[in-house]
C-alpha cells in the first residue's frame, strides 16, 4: 500500500538512550515502522544531524519530539525541520498503540530488532500484592515512546484538523 504520510518520533536521551522511529501511515490506516535509531551518550548536535538525515531520507511530514526538552525542539525548528511537541498523554497513547497492535495495524520492519524486542518486553508495573499499576515500567522503552509519539501524535493532530476520529478498544498490555 502507498504511504499517506511519514512521521518521525523522537525520545530524547543522554544518560539513558535517545531513540527515533520512522513510521509510515498507509492508505488503510495501518502503520509501518521502517527505521529505528537508539543510542546512549550522544550529544544534542549528534541527534540534530541524525534527525535531519532521517527527515531527508524518508521525506517525513513531521517530527514529533518528546516535549520534555523545548530547547531541542526549537533548535530543530530553527534548522528548518518540521519538529513539534509530541502528545504526551501516556495512557491514551499506549491504549491507542495497543489497539492497533491487536488488529495487526502496526507492521515493524525486520531491521527494527530493538523496537521489536522492546514491544515484546513492554509491561505495566505490578504492586507487591499483584495488582497492576496504571503506569508502565520505564525501562528499555525508549523506542516504544518514540513509536507512540510518531503515531499517536500524528493521529491526534489529524483529528484536530478534521481527520478521522481516534478510537481504541479496551486493549491490554501485559
Amino acid at each position: 500500500l502507498p504511504a499517506v504520510s511519514v512521521a518521525i518520533g523522537v525520545d530524547w536521551g543522554f544518560a539513558t538512550p535517545g531513540a527515533a522511529v520512522v513510521a509510515r501511515e498507509l492508505a488503510d490506516g495501518s502503520w509501518q515502522v521502517i527505521e529505528e535509531v537508539q543510542k546512549q551518550g550522544m550529544l544534542p548536535e549528534w541527534w540534530q544531524e541524525k534527525i535531519a538525515e532521517l527527515w531527508k531520507k524518508h521525506h517525513a511530514k513531521v517530527i514529533w519530539c518528546d516535549p520534555e526538552d523545548a530547547a531541542r525542539i526549537a533548535t530543530l525548528t530553527e534548522e528548518g525541520l518540521p519538529a513539534k511537541r509530541a502528545n504526551n498523554d501516556v495512557h491514551r497513547g499506549i491504549r491507542y498503540i495497543s489497539s492497533l497492535m491487536q488488529r495487526d495495524m502496526i507492521l515493524v520492519d525486520k531491521s527494527c530488532k530493538v523496537l521489536s524486542s522492546q514491544l515484546t518486553d513492554y509491561h505495566w508495573k505490578q504492586y507487591s500484592g499483584g495488582a497492576r499499576s496504571e503506569d508502565p515500567v520505564k525501562e528499555n522503552d525508549h523506542l516504544c515512546d518514540a513509536l507512540r509519539y510518531a503515531i499517536y501524535s500524528s493521529v491526534r493532530s489529524s483529528r484536530r484538523k478534521g481527520g478521522s476520529r481516534v478510537t481504541y478498544g479496551g486493549a491490554k498490555i501485559r
